[in-house]
């Protein structure tokens, strides 16, 4: 026989019962008793629906049948199945779990990257590249002007250093 004196939450009744967790707050709507923590006494639980069984109307079997297989320790034709889905989910939530914590570890290992300066944002860089090699551009198209007027070059001359400083910001922002 399975002890049922035991809290347990509304989630897990309604997994024990293979109903949904509606299902619980409907009977918890009609008079279901609730502890002060919210959580139910199963065997408390478990009694007021096998009394409250006319509340399932057209629908006999919403976890009543169920309630009297849990007392009695009987297997129900879907115990193995449901086992076996019990299982693969404990399964899947000690591998989510396992995911979650190391996504957990490598974002600490990241953010103490961030504060030892070891790793920068993609924008912040970005951003601050634009504007270096705006302002070196714009240096760069200053220089035949500069260098023409401290050695009073021709305009020609000094079309010749433009359009070469020109070719070369060209070339390099087509890569």
């Amino acid at each position: 026989m399975v002890d049922v004196s035991e809290a347990i939450t509304k989630s897990g009744l309604a997994t024990r019962l293979g109903v949904s967790k509606a299902r619980i707050s409907q009977y918890v709507s009609h008079g279901l008793p609730v502890r002060d923590d919210g959580r139910l006494d199963l065997d408390e639980a478990l009694a007021w629906i096998e009394s409250h069984g006319q509340l399932q109307g057209h629908f006999p079997d919403r976890g009543v049948r169920r309630v009297e297989r849990i007392k009695t320790g009987k297997p129900s034709n879907k115990t193995n199945a449901r086992a076996s889905i019990k299982s693969m989910e404990t399964v899947d939530y000690t591998a989510a779990r396992g995911r979650r914590e190391s996504a957990n570890a490598q974002l600490a290992e990241l953010k103490l990257a961030v504060e030892r300066g070891e790793l920068v944002e993609v924008e912040t860089t970005k951003r601050d590249w634009i504007s270096t090699l705006t302002d070196l551009r714009s240096r760069l198209l200053a220089v035949p002007a500069r260098v023409g007027a401290t050695l009073r070059l021709t305009p020609s001359h000094i079309s010749v250093i433009d359009a070469e400083i020109r070719a070369v910001l060209k070339a390099v922002a087509n890569g």
